[in-house]
């Protein structure tokens, strides 16, 4: 869980919060394509800025997807940087930030992962996807005339065109 003590923040300054949340906050189902791998990491500042909790920094999650391309399963790394989660203060002392950041960090993935997409880590090369380029037409294509005004219509309907009604 991501709960901050408010009282914990002294007036007028920032409160420094370095951690990391090894507790699954993304409540996906086992069965999910995409799950949490590792903990997730927070580097970030609190502050009271009128009546409102401001939490303002990095939130890092690694996550286990399966490319939607091969079906290989491969590493992709939310990284939400200089983000903001702000909360109004209320009657509470502790303030839960789960549910926001839970949210923040789901949406930021993608919804058709593709295993080339993803940068590469350290020095390795970008990963190239075995599926990528792999359409092969049937045939040639043949280049359309701009100049032309002949245009081949198809005509799905001449079956039904054919159907004669009683009109009685």
């Amino acid at each position: 869980m991501f709960t901050i003590d408010t009282r914990s923040i002294p007036a007028d300054e920032s409160l420094l919060i370095k951690a990391v949340v090894d507790e699954d906050i993304f409540q996906l189902p086992k069965d999910d394509l995409q799950q949490p791998k590792g903990p997730l990491s927070i580097e970030a500042e609190a502050s009271v800025v009128t009546g409102n909790l401001l939490v303002r920094g990095d939130f890092r999650q690694t996550f286990g997807l399966v490319c939607s391309r091969c079906s290989e399963p491969f590493d992709f790394e939310v990284k939400l940087e200089d983000h903001s989660l702000l909360s109004p203060l209320g009657n509470e002392a502790l303030i839960d930030l789960t549910d926001d950041l839970r949210e923040d960090i789901l949406l930021a993935l993608p919804g058709f992962p593709h295993c080339d997409a993803v940068p590469p880590t350290g020095s390795g090369p970008q990963r190239k996807c075995p599926a990528a380029g792999s359409f092969q037409p049937e045939g040639e294509f043949e280049a359309l005339d701009p100049e032309s005004d002949e245009v081949e219509t198809p005509n799905d309907w001449g079956e039904l065109d054919q159907i004669k009604f009683d009109e009685s």
